[in-house]
């Protein structure tokens, strides 16, 4: 496959998929922005964008989704439900998928962006460095619904055949979204660190959407799978204190 020069992103609307495609055109990449409704007003002004608006759960998107495809060398695969629903955890995760690679001409490189959820938790000694040759959940015992649909995910992409990096973000946080369930959880008014000392794996969207783009611009011949997190990690205790010091407290 010759140089990339345009790539297809799903779930462009979303918080990864929209710092995926400023990214992108920051590089001088042509981008076609998959969304399910309106698009970003913004993009109206950026000749270098497409906007396709598909709905990717249903079977009409294949044709959509096909269209879109020409001319593009790489997609990054970003749709997913954030959620614990099953329904929708089938229908615009797992479905989803499935309609992409339908679309997908043969030999199409493919980006999923997947999640550090995915490894067993259970088999892991304290101290131990997460890495891409830890242990996977096995199939039905993953921690909660998204990490097992993001599994399900991932083995839908490696059985189609397609070059496919599995990219795998920790704790993905920036503008607008600084808090989340790793740090803890609620009781009440109270919030409660789990292991206020643990370190947490933070990762910008503007590092995930750079590894993303990355990616699409490279052959991993075959497939490869990379975790992706930022240099500094803090403790959750330290994480506590400086969202408290310069955001408030959630």
């Amino acid at each position: 496959m010759g140089a990339v020069s345009r790539i297809l992103v799903t779930g462009a609307g979303g918080f990864i998929g929209r710092a995926t495609v400023a990214e992108a055109r920051a590089r001088g990449l042509g981008v076609v922005a998959v969304v399910r409704r309106a698009a970003p007003s913004d993009w109206a002004e950026d000749a270098g964008i497409e906007v396709v608006t598909a709905d990717l759960s249903d079977p009409a998107s294949v044709n959509a989704l096909a269209g879109g495809l020409r001319g593009c060398g790489a997609v990054i695969h970003a749709a997913a439900h954030l959620g614990g629903d099953p329904a929708a955890i089938e229908a615009d995760t797992l479905r989803g998928t499935r309609h992409l690679l339908d679309a997908l001409p043969e030999g199409m490189r493919l980006v999923l962006v997947s999640s550090i959820a995915i490894y067993d938790p259970m088999r892991r000694a304290p101290g131990e460095t997460l890495d891409e040759r830890a242990r996977l959940s096995a199939e039905g015992q993953a921690q909660d619904p998204y990490s097992g649909a993001k599994l399900a995910q991932e083995a839908l992409c490696r059985a189609s055949g397609h070059p496919l990096w599995l990219m795998r973000p920790g704790a993905v946080w920036g503008p607008g979204r600084t808090w989340h369930a790793l740090s803890g959880f609620w009781v009440g008014p109270c919030h409660v660190l789990l292991d206020s000392d643990g370190e947490l794996p933070l990762v910008h969207v503007t590092s995930v959407a750079r590894a993303l783009v990355s990616a699409a611009l490279r052959d991993p011949e075959g497939t490869v799978a990379l975790n992706v997190i930022d240099d500094d990690r803090p403790t959750r205790r330290r994480f506590a204190r400086a969202h408290r010091r310069a955001a408030g407290w959630p």
